[in-house]
C-alpha cells in the first residue's frame, strides 16, 4: 500500500466518475496521473485515509495480543532475550530453520482435494 504505487478503490471511483480520458502508457509515471485530476480528487488525502482505515482494522482483526508473548528482546536482559527467542519459533514458518545458511523445511499442506470445486459459476477439477 505504498503511497504512488497503490491506488485505494475510492479514489479510482471519484477519478472515473469524472468522465475525463487520459492517455496512458506502461511508462507514464503515476506522479502525472495523480497530477492530472489533484485539482479535483486529492490522491494524497484518500490514500491516507485508506492507509489509516486499514492500520486500524489491522489492530482491531489482529490474530495476536501483546500478552501471547514473552516480552520485548532487550540484549542486555539475558532472560528477556530467551523468551523473545522462543516466542520467534512460534512464529516463524516456511523454511525454517536455516541450514547451512539457506531455509529448510517445509510448511505446506501436501493432500489436495479432489471433488469438484464451483469458481465463478464454472466447475472444475481441483
Amino acid at each position: 500500500m505504498t503511497e504512488g504505487r497503490f491506488f485505494p478503490l475510492e479514489y479510482i471511483r471519484k477519478v472515473l466518475e469524472i468522465g475525463e480520458s487520459i492517455d496512458v502508457t506502461m511508462d507514464t509515471p503515476v506522479g502525472d496521473i495523480v497530477a492530472r485530476f489533484d485539482d479535483r480528487v486529492s490522491y494524497s488525502a484518500m490514500h491516507r485515509e485508506c492507509y489509516e482505515r486499514c492500520g486500524d482494522s489491522h489492530r482491531v482483526l489482529a490474530n495476536w495480543q501483546a500478552d501471547y508473548f514473552g516480552g520485548w528482546a532487550d540484549p542486555a536482559d539475558e532472560e528477556n532475550k530467551k523468551r523473545w527467542d522462543a516466542d520467534k519459533l512460534v512464529l516463524q514458518s516456511y523454511g525454517r530453520p536455516y541450514q547451512d545458511g539457506r531455509p529448510a523445511g517445509t510448511t505446506f499442506y501436501e493432500f489436495a482435494k479432489r471433488e469438484v470445486v464451483t469458481e465463478f459459476g464454472r466447475t472444475s477439477l481441483g
